[in-house]
């Protein structure tokens, strides 16, 4: 059990450092969690825990780094900035158009894919390299911990995804108290700043992966 106890305690320092670092994955949250509240978040992250899951347990099963070379990398960084920028340009366009206060009218025609929380949790994650690397940098010391633990070490990671749930399921609600508090034109502006900050991660992805340095300080 003291083994146990130790990398729960290992897990729950080195977590926060990936779970509750700003990104896509977390203006997401906020942009459908407007529409649809915390349920949102919590589909978001079923779908992170859908790519997730199936990586951690080759990792504990094999313990070593999964190096990622540069043009795979940059092939996931263009493909994740494709996907954010028609996601921003579909909060952008709803922004403009104007929506209702509920923001149940939110329709994301066209986007089928941007508009289904589990979808976009799970191709955030998978095209997320720096989320790969994460796991076998940051996270290693957890991937260790766990494949020392036998059939125990699913508890570490119970703990892990914990913090995705409670932090997207948060950012959800609280932008729909937002979304419901303000509304009108006020909410308008929210979501085309939700709109441009996504804009800012899709850039900053292109231009690290075209030339290797980013917008963002992130």
């Amino acid at each position: 059990m003291a083994g146990l106890a130790g990398v729960l305690l290992v897990t729950a320092i080195i977590t926060p450092s990936g779970a509750l670092s700003p990104g896509p994955l977390s203006v997401s949250a906020m942009v459908l969690g407007a529409r649809d509240g915390w349920k949102a978040g919590v589909l978001i992250a079923v779908g992170h825990m859908a790519f997730e899951l199936p990586y951690f347990m080759l990792l504990v099963f094999f313990t070593r780094s999964v190096g990622i070379s540069g043009p795979v990398e940059k092939a996931m960084l263009i493909a994740a900035s494709i996907f954010v920028l028609f996601f921003a340009y579909m909060v952008l366009r709803d922004a403009w158009r104007g929506v209702e206060v509920s923001f149940e009218n939110m329709s994301f025609s066209g986007g089928r894919v941007v508009s289904n929380p589990f979808l976009v949790g799970l191709l955030l994650t998978g095209l997320n390299p720096y989320f790969l690397v994460w796991w076998v940098s940051v996270g290693l010391p957890i991937v260790e911990g766990a494949s020392g633990l036998g059939a125990s070490g699913a508890a570490v990671y119970v703990l892990h995804v914990s913090y995705d749930y409670a932090w997207l399921a948060l950012l959800a609600y609280l932008a729909s108290l937002g979304a419901k508090r303000f509304g009108g034109a006020r909410y308008r502006v929210f979501l085309a700043v939700l709109g441009v900050v996504l804009v800012l991660f899709a850039v900053d992805m292109l231009l690290k992966a075209l030339g290797g340095k980013g917008l963002l300080p992130i």
